[in-house]
């Protein structure tokens, strides 16, 4: 999931700890959302690098 709008990165964290996406084909392992993710400042996304 790629998205520069935070209400979208947002939406996208509640529906990935609701397991709303699907699965990665052979992938057995559910992997968390890092404790901190719901914290994450305006100012964390100053810091990302353009691709």
């Amino acid at each position: 999931m790629v998205s520069s709008r935070q209400e979208r990165i947002e939406q996208a964290k509640h529906d990935w700890q609701e397991n709303r996406f699907e699965q990665v084909p052979e992938e057995k392992e559910f992997i968390p959302l890092p404790e901190d993710a719901f914290t994450a400042n305006d100012n964390q996304l100053d810091e990302v690098q353009p691709l």
